[in-house]
């Protein structure tokens, strides 16, 4: 501590008994004593059911909770003192309760932060009056001696910050500073000058901000050319004027720290004087499949990248489906892994992913080795490396053209600094350098350096990269149970502002935690599934006063343009007024995956938690036998669905049914469906005498003559819409994406446009071309086989005002069908209020009626 005092924080009461009974360490002679403040924890009580109670019964109700002092927060109005329903209490124990039981009501604790201490005579923070020593008092107001605030008439003038504010102003900056400083305090459970480091230590000097060296760097963003084939070689280009500003910048060691310090500190991720302790802690349990969608308008695009080091040879066996079971909130577009352990001769293929290796091999047996998966969705090539170093790199093409290289570098080996600068040249700007260094280095999080640490550090400080890192731990070491940060980020300066550094909390089968990179610029299209409104948020009020539709918009053009002018109008009005989903498109599951491999999954989350939070032996054996029990039952479940699969197959199955049984893919599964419902539809379907019916009615001339004079010509009215309206059902929409909640909520004047739209429709007799299409959905038939294409029934889903529109004529032709009679009585189909249960309780009737009267039934039922 600043005093010279040493602080010892205990885990147990055991601990804190033996220590306070020690009196010499060594021969030196001590004293032990509890600490003032850190042994006791003050919260706020809010609660109107408590405005009588006293601070004295506070305290003797609630002496069984470990209370030790309460008091009421009260305010001075007019000279009058008003109790609030807020409390203060404070708590016998180092972590304060979240909740607490009064009586028969629970209430809520949340820490109390105190504003900060202000001297009312020098105008300072963090002394008091009494323990002023300063020569004369201050007026609050102007900051100046010889008068009080009450005569004062000067102009306010903040002391501490010089802004033209009074001193006690709530606004004033330092004000705001110091009550972070209390923050810090009451939530860490430190003491004021630990507080009071990590708050200025976290906030960036002036001239000396990440930003303000980042604006020196020149370099443009100048369209790239597109990206070559992935059989081509990329040849360092000489280095252009703003390659060279870039590549040649030169930072002096002490500059350095103090803009990695700023830079670190930007990423939102406080960081703590124990990092052990901080990295401890319970991470907040993820239930799996966890789906992150994230709107395509918000900050995040959430392009993702992973680095999985050392994977043993064993685990790869396993590690597609480790891909699946890791993290589903991840979408991946590249990973990596080192320490691959493969032998040249042995494949490894990653489904929708494009492989990348470099094995090392020492004599027959393999060692090291890296690899590099590429999504398929993302336009990369290869780059040739000429290295004796175990590094594989790509260049991709999102908003512009990103080097990536993989780099291992094996502990207890010699690497030759010239060939780290020799690989930094042969990687085109701008790009990433990633990998297993094990190097230690204070600089990203190591509690000491060595060798290999600072010859990283003079590779970055020599070519002017960035370090992303962010003192998180990426290496566990299973035999000393300790937690280390080997794996590094590092990247050109142009990449930092848009590129975000994380680890993941769940080590998935390897020794190393998975580095992800997220890019945060919003730039880069990701495919999406159709949007939906959130019809249950709808602000249906500002929807009626936007949507206003006019007779303007459908007497003048044609009835194409008329319909799609209402379309646009209601659309961009539903847009203003009815949230919509994101679209992101969740990821599919293994077909494997069950309800065991769930709950051993969580088991084995649950152990890990625990181990982190307390990493004892006990913890460890614990997590290591859940994580094989989890092993065992992923085998043993991808066996059986294998088996299952294989099972299914026999000799009179084809081997084109076989592969089609093992389509995944979205655009085949629906190519599939698709072709399979054109051939149900089509005329190879029909029986032959059928065809030939059909072509022989299809030749003769139909000629309607309307006759005017009939009722179902006339126009349609109002009480018409209306009724079919009322019995329209909030079903999917079509492609133009009106839904009948949308009708359902326009105002009188907008109906009255949508029905002489109708009645224009009905009188020309034009139908729309955009109501001729549908977006058809397949749904399976229940109890029937979901892998065959046979097994789904079609579902056309139309615009809602053709199918309202329908309803009206649909109403019209029924109603004169029934008045002519034109069904016979014992036709049920698509008539209303009738169903094929009427014509079975009909012949079961009429069977009962023969059995009594002991007579034949030769009669059809009518």
């Amino acid at each position: 501590m600043k005093s010279g005092d040493l602080l010892v924080e205990s885990s147990s009461l055991r601990q804190s008994e033996q220590l306070l009974s020690i009196t010499k360490f060594g021969d030196i002679p001590i004293t032990v004593s509890a600490h003032a403040s850190l042994n006791y924890t003050r919260g706020v009580m809010s609660s109107d059911e408590f405005l009588m109670v006293s601070d004295s019964e506070f305290v003797s109700e609630l002496e069984d909770q470990k209370v030790i002092a309460a008091r009421r927060i009260t305010l001075k109005r007019d000279g009058q003192i008003i109790p609030t329903r807020h409390v203060i209490l404070t708590f016998d124990t180092p972590v304060l309760p979240k909740k607490i039981t009064a009586g028969y009501i629970s209430c809520d604790i949340r820490p109390y932060i105190p504003n900060p201490v202000r001297c009312f005579k020098c105008q300072r923070f963090g002394h008091t009056k009494t323990a002023c020593r300063g020569s004369s008092a201050l007026c609050p107001r102007c900051s100046e001696p010889g008068h009080e605030e009450t005569i004062c008439q000067n102009p306010e003038k903040c002391f501490n910050c010089k802004g033209n504010h009074a001193s006690y102003s709530k606004t004033c900056p330092k004000w705001k500073i110091e009550k972070e400083i209390q923050s810090v305090k009451v939530t860490r459970n430190i003491s004021i000058q630990e507080a009071r480091k990590i708050v200025h230590d976290r906030t960036p000097k002036t001239n000396h901000s990440y930003s303000a060296a980042l604006k020196t760097i020149k370099n443009p963003d100048t369209p790239l050319e597109p990206i070559q084939t992935p059989t081509d070689t990329i040849v360092p280009k000489p280095s252009t004027s703003a390659d060279k500003n870039e590549e040649t910048i030169t930072v002096k060691l002490s500059d350095w720290l103090a803009l990695l310090k700023a830079h670190k500190l930007s990423l939102e991720k406080e960081k703590t004087n124990d990092k052990k302790q901080e990295f401890l802690k319970p991470a907040p349990k993820n239930k799996r499949p966890k789906k992150d969608h994230t709107n395509s308008t918000g900050k995040n695009s959430n392009v993702k990248t992973k680095s999985n080091p050392n994977k043993t040879k064993s685990q790869n066996k396993e590690s597609e489906s480790d891909l699946q079971t890791s993290d589903n909130s991840i979408s991946e577009m590249e990973l990596s892994e080192e320490e691959t352990y493969l032998k040249p001769n042995l494949s490894a293929k990653f489904k929708s992913y494009i492989t990348q290796r470099n094995d090392f091999q020492q004599g027959s047996r393999a060692s090291g080795g890296v690899a590099c998966l590429t999504s398929c969705q993302i336009p990369s090539k290869p780059i040739l490396l000429n290295t004796q170093l175990q590094a594989v790199a790509i260049q991709i093409q999102l908003t512009r053209r990103i080097t990536i290289c993989y780099l291992y570098l094996p502990p207890r080996v010699h690497i030759e600094k010239t060939h780290l600068d020799d690989l930094n040249r042969q990687l085109p700007s701008p790009f990433f350098l990633l990998g297993d260094f094990n190097g230690h280095n204070t600089l990203w999080g190591s509690t000491d350096t060595n060798p290999r640490g600072c010859q990283i550090e003079t590779l970055v400080e020599d070519h002017g990269l960035c370090l992303l890192n962010d003192n998180s731990y990426t290496h566990f070491h299973q035999a000393s149970q300790t937690f280390h940060t080997i794996d590094l980020a590092i990247c050109s300066p142009s990449l930092v502002p848009y590129w975000k550094f994380s680890t993941c909390t769940n080590l998935f089968n390897s020794d190393h935690f998975p580095i992800v990179r997220t890019y945060v610029k919003n730039d880069f299209p990701f495919p999406k599934r159709p949007v939906k409104y959130i019809f249950e948020k709808a602000d249906w009020p500002l929807f009626e006063s936007l949507c206003q539709l006019t007779p303007n918009m459908v007497d003048k053009d044609s009835i194409d343009v008329a319909v799609n002018t209402i379309t646009d109008c209601i659309i961009s009005s539903a847009d203003n007024s009815i949230p919509k989903t994101s679209g992101n498109i969740p990821k599919l599951c293994k077909p494997w995956w069950n309800t065991e491999c769930d709950t051993c999954q969580k088991t084995l989350e649950k152990a890990w938690y625990n181990f982190r939070r307390y990493p004892t032996t006990h913890n460890l054996i614990k997590f290591k036998k859940a994580r094989a029990k989890f092993r065992q039952i992923r085998r043993r479940s991808m066996n059986t669905t294998w088996c299952s699969y294989v099972n299914s197959i026999t000799r009179q199955v084809s081997s084109k049914i076989v592969w089609d049984k093992v389509i995944s893919d979205a655009k085949e599964i629906g190519n599939v469906i698709g072709q399979t419902l054109s051939e149900i539809s089509s005329e190879s379907s029909y029986p032959n005498d059928f065809i030939a019916f059909k072509k022989c009615e299809e030749q003769k001339s139909v000629d309607f003559l309307p006759s005017y004079a009939e009722d179902y010509n006339s126009t349609f009215s109002y009480h018409e819409l209306k009724d079919a309206l009322r019995k329209s059902n909030p079903t999917s929409p079509g492609p133009d994406q009106i839904h009948n909640n949308m009708l359902k909520h326009l105002g009188e004047s907008s109906l009255l446009t949508i029905l002489l739209l109708f009645n224009r429709i009905w009188q020309e007799r034009v139908f729309p071309l955009s109501w001729l299409k549908a977006i058809v959905v397949p749904i399976p038939k229940p109890g029937k086989d979901k892998q065959d294409p046979n097994n789904y029934r079609p579902i056309a889903l139309t615009s809602c005002l053709s199918k309202l529109l329908e309803r009206m004529v649909s109403a019209r032709l029924m109603h004169v069908l029934e008045r002519s009679k034109w069904f016979i009585p014992s036709q049920s189909g698509f008539r209303r209020r009738r169903g094929t249960i009427d014509n079975l309780l009909k012949l079961e009737t009429a069977i009962r009626e023969a059995f009594v009267r002991k007579k034949h039934l030769n009669n059809r039922c009518r």
